[in-house]
């Protein structure tokens, strides 16, 4: 147990976490899983307390390799992750039923995919960084397909979350306007006939669900929601989509209560059509019980609290309760900025907002403070020449000019940013500066100690709320800093070297990771020697740094030579065998990738003892691989495995289960098991 109140239960190899083990946080994550040289690595299950779930693959304590993640609302992801992201190929799956199947990049659908909507109409569409740029037309393939130009963009609210670092963080707003609650965007021709076309079947959904299931069923009330958001994308009359939401509101309590988060959308969406200035203390009502049932049933800080806070926020400054709007703001600006970073564009307009309110409440001083914030903020992603920086400028000024604003120095804050640890994006250039005047006073004579040990702990300090470039340049000064003072076989140069290659590998600069790794090597080879299990660890991270330049006999053989020093040191090669198998089905080498597979199946299944529900990755990557060769009937062998896997670990009625059999399903029926396939399908 730590002082901070973590506590870890499992085995230990020479002081270290290594093994299997339980590790549990205060605020109430907890980890199950395997563990090597003090890292989460291999196969583990990670809880967070607000419901979510990942299970399945982890490398050096990051989601990388197959898994499931799943969210309390009943959203889930099936696929592949790289460095915290979905990131590769996968299904995404929402409550109502729509589903993406496809690409994935840095946690956000990228390429080619296949989009089923909650009414059962499927598609084909290419998407880019998140945004469908087209459907592509039946029959035919490729990049170059013709598309669709009429193709709607992926509704904000629908989107999946942004993968977990912390998975399942999103933005605080849909990131578009917002007038009665819908996003109030130009559309285009062919845009406006798919919404018109939506709107015509969720209409037809709804009658058909009130014959079908009666007028009170909750698919009535979630049909009801769609409707009234169509309604709004064409520009609909707010009073009509007020009574949809308020028939919504009804029957969504009566079918759940009047305590269950599915109330939270609804309740804030029906606010959003309280929009006349006599109406806003109705609409403060609506979103005062949103927030308390979303801080209740989601978490405080969940990021559908700090959405909440700013649309309350605004409300109160529309009764001019300018007090109470500031702290409501001040709350959603510090939810924002844990969230998204100090100079994402939702946090910069909540910060304009909050100033706005201090200047209102008299707080001149508060006011003119967040102001330099936001003009930094602007300068440095547009430009000083840019409009949007002059415009932040001027308002700025007008506030400077207040007869009632008192002297400030304008440059305090940041010098309180650069004697604090780094944590925001603006962060970046100082902390250079810092490392630098450090280095300069480590090399005096008498030598400063403090400034060594400070120079040596700075890697601690690259926050991941930087960009991937500041992140670079940052680590990369370092490291020539600490290789000047301590030599490049420094643990602390090693250390930072190898923080370096995450961040590379996780931008996909695979030529500067291979090129840092190897040097790690080299080094750890002369201090340690080249059997040392520190060298496994780095080998490994060779090896999937060759995968990802498509190094194939460079990547084989550093997995091979880590999997020789594990095994001498009678260490866990399970994860190992998991890595040097993909990288044979990637290399096409599927036989040889199932031989490794089974085997590291194998290693599982020794190591893990009676929890078996880690082996679920392993025996469908089996089954992928078996049916790729042809061989239907051992790949519906091994998903029957994971379908009895999870009925013993999750019960046969959770939704995990259905998830399991929809493959073996698929299976059957090309097999020609027709009964057997409709046994499954029905359940």
């Amino acid at each position: 147990m730590w002082p901070d109140g973590k506590t870890y239960i499992g085995q230990y190899r020479a002081g270290i976490k290594d093994g299997r083990g339980h590790f549990s946080w205060p605020d109430g994550r907890v980890h199950t899983g395997e563990f090597a040289d003090d890292w989460i690595q291999g196969v583990g299950t990670h809880a967070w307390p607000d419901g979510r779930k990942y299970a399945g693959a982890w490398v050096r304590n990051v989601m990388h390799g197959a898994g499931h993640f799943s969210w309390a609302d009943g959203k889930s992801y099936d696929g592949e992750f790289s460095a915290d992201h979905m990131d590769g190929k996968g299904t995404f799956k929402w409550p109502d039923g729509t589903r993406y199947t496809g690409q994935w990049q840095q946690g956000v659908m990228h390429g080619r995919g296949r989009h089923t909507d909650a009414v059962g109409e499927t598609k084909t569409g290419i998407w880019r960084e998140g945004t469908l740029t087209g459907w592509v037309h039946e029959g035919e393939i490729g990049e170059h397909a013709a598309q669709d130009d009429s193709a709607p963009q992926v509704r904000p609210s629908r989107a999946p979350d942004a993968a977990p670092g912390e998975i399942g963080l999103v933005g605080a707003t849909d990131g578009v306007g917002v007038a009665g609650g819908v996003a109030q965007a130009q559309l285009s021709d062919g845009q406006r006939r798919k919404h018109t076309d939506r709107l015509k079947r969720y209409e037809r959904r709804v009658a058909d669900l009130c014959s079908s299931k009666g007028p009170n069923h909750l698919e009535v009330g979630a049909a009801l929601f769609e409707v009234a958001y169509e309604k709004g994308m064409l520009g609909g009359d707010p009073a009509k989509r007020k009574e949809l939401l308020e028939q919504a509101l009804f029957i969504y309590q009566g079918a759940v209560g009047n305590e269950h988060s599915d109330l939270v959308p609804v309740l804030v969406a029906l606010a959003d059509t309280y929009i006349k200035a006599d109406e806003a203390e109705a609409r403060l009502g609506l979103l005062g019980r949103a927030l308390r049932l979303a801080e209740t049933t989601l978490g405080s800080d969940d990021p559908e609290v700090a959405a909440i806070l700013s649309k309350m926020g605004a409300a109160k400054l529309q009764v001019e309760d300018y007090r109470g709007a500031a702290e409501c703001l001040k709350r959603a600006l510090q939810l924002e900025e844990g969230l998204l970073g100090a100079r994402h564009p939702t946090v910069l307009a909540t910060m304009k907002s909050l100033a706005h309110a201090h200047g209102l409440a008299g707080d001149f001083l508060q006011q003119q403070r967040l102001l330099e914030r936001v003009v930094e903020a602007v300068e440095h992603a547009f430009g000083k020449a840019d409009v949007h920086a002059g415009r932040a400028h001027d308002e700025l000024q007008r506030a400077s000019q207040s007869e009632e604003v008192a002297p400030v120095d304008k440059f305090a804050w940041v010098r309180r940013e650069a004697r604090r640890p780094a944590a925001t994006p603006f962060d970046a250039e100082t902390r250079l500066e810092l490392v630098d005047m450090t280095l300069q006073r480590a090399r005096t004579a008498p030598v400063d100690e403090d400034a060594r040990r400070q120079l040596a702990s700075f890697a601690s300090d690259c926050s991941s709320a930087w960009t991937a470039e500041q992140q670079v340049s940052f680590l990369d000064y370092l490291l020539g800093a600490q290789e000047a003072v301590f030599g490049e076989s420094a643990l602390c140069a090693l250390e930072t070297s190898m923080r370096l290659s995450d961040v590379c590998a996780g931008i996909k600069d695979w030529h500067r990771c291979v090129a840092v790794l190897q040097r790690v090597l080299k080094a750890l080879e002369h201090a340690c020697g080249r059997d040392h299990a520190h060298v496994a660890e780095v080998l490994a991270d060779l090896g999937r740094a060759h995968l990802g330049l498509g190094a194939q006999s460079e990547c084989i053989a550093a997995f091979g030579r880590a999997l020789l020093i594990r095994e001498r040191e009678q260490m866990d090669i399970g994860d190992l065998l998991l890595l040097k198998g993909d990288a044979l089905f990637h290399f096409g080498q599927v036989e040889d990738g199932i031989v490794v597979l089974e085997r590291a199946l194998l290693s599982k299944q020794r190591s893990t003892g009676s929890d078996p529900d880690e082996h679920v990755a392993i025996l469908s990557r089996l089954a992928a691989a078996y049916r790729q060769l042809g061989n239907l009937q051992e790949a519906s062998s091994m998903l029957r495995k994971t379908v009895r896997i999870k009925e013993t670990s999750r019960g046969k009625d959770h939704p995990e289960v259905a998830l399991a059999m929809e493959p073996l399903a698929e299976l059957l029926g090309e097999q020609g098991l027709l009964v057997e396939q409709s046994r499954f399908l029905d359940q």
